[in-house]
């Protein structure tokens, strides 16, 4: 009986540490049959450029869900000041200027997460809720329900560019990989996000700011979710009010993934890349089978529902 109970805690263990990448193997397997042109470096780079904005999005969540919070403000952030970033383009400014006022949008809109959920102390659910339905009006009040015009191929070369035959996308989501992965792995404040997530009571006996901790946090998943309006917009070519908020169930779903991935129940770059990769490949595949598009929301949906299993079972077996 005993060794029976060991078996399954071990089959389990398996499955929260390898069930994506086994999945995701799978998927690949299946698509690559079912259709050849699927198995190809065109459809990889293809797929590199559909899941930039999902990636770069979903470290965004990935910051809030470390330390012990969500965001669900960044789909809506990530519309504003990619909004803001083409209105920019349009009256003149340089595309650098651009990309750094989506970027202080995002900044601001995460500095303002931080100060509300740490400070006043209202719950990041809420909180996010709250200042996402803000940013909405506000792009609404700016564009009038109409596209904003007015981008530059230098910009759109941050979606549709190649430096040295490598897609830019692809340079984006390996920069903010080796960044966010390097800070959160090896610097103080990365381990300490870890920490006040787990135990925040703990941490804060331990002597850790946890309020300073989770503005600081926040800041980061502002900072990214502009950016990620950035390549939204790039990709469109145009400003559109209805961008970006898309991307929140997917980012979510991608960080609950990249849980399940060689750790259990933890949440980390490297995994948030892989629940990307699983969830692009599959959005592709389904695409190139000409699959209805309402089925790819039921496939994210029962995604997220495996997802978040799988991490709340690493979590509770990593506590037990």
């Amino acid at each position: 009986m005993l060794k029976e109970k060991k078996g399954n805690e071990f089959l389990l263990s398996l499955i929260r540490k390898y069930g994506t990448l086994t999945a995701l193997v799978a998927v690949i397997c299946v698509f690559s049959l079912l259709e050849p042109r699927f198995f190809s470096l065109t459809n990889f780079f293809n797929i590199t450029r559909q899941i930039t904005v999902l990636f770069v999005l979903g470290v965004a969540e990935t910051y809030a869900l470390i330390s012990g919070e969500i965001d669900l403000s960044i789909g809506w952030v990530a519309g504003l000041a990619g909004i803001l970033a083409v209105a920019a383009q349009a009256e003149g400014y340089s595309t650098l200027m651009a990309i750094s006022i989506a970027l202080a949008v995002g900044l601001l809109f995460g500095l303002c997460n931080g100060f509300i959920i740490a400070i006043i102390g209202i719950e990041s659910f809420i909180a996010t809720l709250g200042l996402g339905q803000i940013a909405n009006g506000l792009i609404f009040l700016y564009t009038k329900g109409a596209p904003v015009i007015g981008l530059r191929e230098s910009f759109m070369f941050l979606a549709a560019g190649k430096i040295l035959g490598i897609p830019v996308p692809l340079l984006i989501i390996l920069v903010i990989f080796l960044i966010a992965d390097y800070h959160l792995k090896y610097t103080s404040s990365g381990r300490f996000f870890y920490a006040i997530g787990y135990n925040p009571e703990a941490s804060l006996m331990s002597g850790l700011n946890v309020k300073n901790l989770k503005i600081l946090s926040f800041a980061i998943t502002g900072l990214l979710s502009g950016m990620g309006g950035v390549v939204i917009m790039a990709r469109l070519g145009s400003g559109q009010p209805t961008a970006g908020p898309g991307y929140l169930l997917n980012a979510i779903a991608v960080a609950y993934l990249g849980a399940s991935v060689l750790k259990e129940g933890e949440f980390h770059i490297l995994g948030t890349l892989v629940g990307a990769v699983f969830i692009g490949t599959i959005i592709n595949g389904l695409t190139i089978l000409n699959v209805q598009y309402y089925y790819q929301f039921v496939a994210t949906g029962l995604l997220l529902l495996i997802a978040v299993g799988l991490a709340s079972m690493g979590k509770k077996s990593a506590k037990s």
